[in-house]
């Protein structure tokens, strides 16, 4: 894959980290993008010809001139914007770095990417391109956005391979080698997975699955089945074709701009889509029980206001200070005020808390979580089995 040199002032790596390649978006970006305002301003260009022949012919060299002037103006914009955009794979991170007069960078870890999707407008088909959107949350707007990149379907497949070399297939849910994990017999014990946002949960989550745990991504499942045909179908019912992409399936962007601006619909979506999570849920853990039993891990991001928690043996609480959670979570391009934002849709992370049965620390570096993961399996392994689930 052909690579592009990045700025060290553009995308600061850290210690260790490797650049596996960089590229910059398909030129076609700088037709493509502005395609309609161009067709728009080919329009203008005719009217006004038409006009000079009638009315306006004393004013059709100042016409001519402005409309040279503005379509100069958005293909040099549009040319810059091209040219400093640079698309990035680290063996740790995705990274969109852009902008012509203030620069931004965003990033997503490798571990915390919950989806990775591909969609091509019909002028990105024409000339082979398509935009690539990764993110945390199979409901909300993708964290890094790659845009008219060439080449995608190599690109996604490269992105790909990385994550699961990161992540390996129970965390998700997929099963995996569970020797070791100390429940046998059939008997399952389900936990749930819960904290803050900036705490580490995710990466908490990362470490049980190698330690011979399943764990279910709910924020996968739930993307999973927005593409069901009749889920789709209800939701176009209740909303309107509006919410549907070039693709055809629910854009999930859409669908985040009405469930985050009202609590009833999003109440609504929930009602809809919990109980098919819950069906995944139940049949994964029949299945871990027919093989003999094992630890399974619930990772919801609405663990408790879901009313998962009810349903689960223990409910594990990543611990994180306010400070350090915000540190994180700036990674992530947000500041204190969107943190804010977010977690008010939410229970109080101090009710949240005081609802768990067992706390992991994650105030310090990764060898400290390690050790605290270890120790919290050794917990896990006690856990009684006290709730019921799917035929058991």
């Amino acid at each position: 894959m052909e690579q592009t040199r990045i700025s060290a002032a553009e995308v600061v790596l850290s210690p260790g980290e490797r650049v596996l390649f960089s590229v910059r978006p398909s030129p076609w970006m700088i037709v493509l993008r502005h395609l309609g305002w161009h067709a728009a301003m080919a329009g203008v260009l005719v009217l006004a010809w038409i006009a000079s022949r009638t009315f306006l012919a004393d004013l059709w060299g100042l016409v001519l001139g402005l409309w040279v002037v503005a379509v100069g103006a958005r293909l040099l914009w549009d040319v810059l914007d091209w040219f400093f955009r640079c698309y990035t794979l680290t063996d740790r991170r995705v990274i969109n770095s852009s902008g012509v007069l203030q620069r931004r960078v965003s990033d997503l870890p490798l571990e915390r990417v919950q989806y990775l999707e591909a969609t091509r407008l019909v002028r990105q088909r024409i000339v082979g391109v398509g935009t690539i959107a990764a993110g945390t949350s199979g409901l909300v707007v993708p964290e890094v956005i790659w845009a008219y990149v060439a080449r995608w379907e190599s690109v996604v497949a490269e992105v790909r391979r990385e994550m699961e070399r990161r992540l390996p297939a129970a965390i998700r849910g997929a099963g995996g080698d569970r020797a070791g994990s100390g429940i046998g017999g059939g008997d399952v014990i389900v936990v749930g997975l819960a904290g803050g946002i900036g705490s580490g949960k995710s990466t908490v989550g990362r470490m049980l699955g190698e330690r011979g745990c399943v764990v279910l991504d709910s924020d996968a499942a739930a993307k999973e089945i927005l593409r069901r045909a009749e889920v789709r179908e209800e939701l176009v019912r209740w909303w309107g074709r509006g919410i549907l992409g070039p693709d055809g399936n629910v854009d999930r962007r859409s669908v985040a701009e009405i469930v985050f601006l009202d609590g009833e619909q999003r109440r609504r979506l929930e009602g809809l889509v919990h109980p098919l999570i819950k069906q995944q849920r139940d049949a994964v853990i029949e299945r871990v029980r027919g093989e003999g039993g094992g630890i399974v891990v619930v990772d919801a991001p609405l663990l408790f206001e879901a009313g998962v928690d009810k349903e689960c043996d223990a409910v594990v609480w990543v611990e994180a200070s306010g400070a350090v959670r915000l540190g994180r979570v700036r990674e992530r391009g947000w500041d204190e005020a969107e943190l804010a934002r977010r977690e008010s849709a939410q229970w109080p992370v101090e009710e949240k808390r005081a609802r768990a049965t067992l706390v992991v620390q994650n105030d310090g570096g990764l060898a400290e979580l390690e050790r605290a993961v270890d120790g919290l399996m050794e917990r896990l392994r006690g856990v009684k089995r006290v709730r019921g689930w799917g035929g058991g």
